[in-house]
């Protein structure tokens, strides 16, 4: 009983983090399992307002709009690999996402870059590149990684270079 209440706890702890960051509220419940109501009355308590309608895009390559987003996704990718690793997980794309090193590596890079990806920007282009809508390139030219599909023409080239 006691490992439960711990991870009940720890899953609340970790949503108000997330819903403090600007995380929609159903991203929030697909990653902790909190219920939608109880979720819905976090986000008031953290926000002083209801959380926001409508729905959220489905994939990343149609948000990201231009080669600007384009090179926010790279470096958040960048910075999500690095703590990945660090924390013995491998890189985003040979496993599941870890909804902690998501939060630790948003809040890490959100403080290094001047205009970052909203946070639900940032875990669809994770989530995607988990399950292969996207894929990480390295580029030949200058040797980072960054977020490819030939679906969208912003990420279709290293936005670096």
């Amino acid at each position: 009983m006691d490992g439960i209440m711990e991870e009940a706890g720890q899953n609340f702890e970790l949503a108000s983090n997330l819903v403090n960051s600007g995380m929609r509220l159903t991203l929030v419940h697909a990653l902790t399992g909190l219920c939608p109501s109880r979720l819905r009355n976090l986000h008031k308590k953290v926000n002083g307002q209801s959380a926001p309608p409508g729905r959220t895009p489905e994939n990343a390559h149609i948000s990201i709009k231009n080669r600007d987003q384009a090179m926010e996704a790279a470096k958040f990718l960048n910075y999500y690999d690095l703590i990945s690793r660090q924390q013995g997980n491998g890189s985003c794309g040979t496993r599941v996402m870890d909804p902690k090193v998501l939060l630790e590596s948003y809040k890490f890079y959100a403080q290094m870059t001047e205009a970052p990806l909203n946070i639900n920007l940032a875990w669809y282009v994770i989530r995607d590149l988990v399950s292969g809508q996207l894929q990480n390139r390295k580029c030949s030219r200058c040797g980072i990684m960054f977020v490819f599909t030939s679906e969208n023409e912003a990420m279709q080239t290293c936005p670096m270079c």
